[in-house]
């Protein structure tokens, strides 16, 4: 089990950024096969992204990285 740090004030917790989202365009004559990909970037971490992936583990690899990269 992990626990999570106890500050004794609000001001000694690490401060968290809200998230930022970037828009993405997508013609609709490059639809995705099953040999495409999607390449994400985080700091210096490159994650290939093919259809189909899980969402749920892609968010948690990136707020796993984040703090790491």
């Amino acid at each position: 089990m992990v626990l999570a740090p106890r500050y004794k004030t609000q001001k000694d917790a690490p401060s968290i950024k809200p998230t930022q989202w970037l828009p993405v365009e997508v013609s609709e004559g490059e639809a995705m096969d099953q040999n495409n990909a999607l390449v994400v970037k985080v700091g210096v971490a490159s994650i290939e992204v093919k259809p189909g992936f899980d969402p749920a583990l892609l968010t948690e690899i990136v707020r796993t990285l984040v703090p790491l990269c």
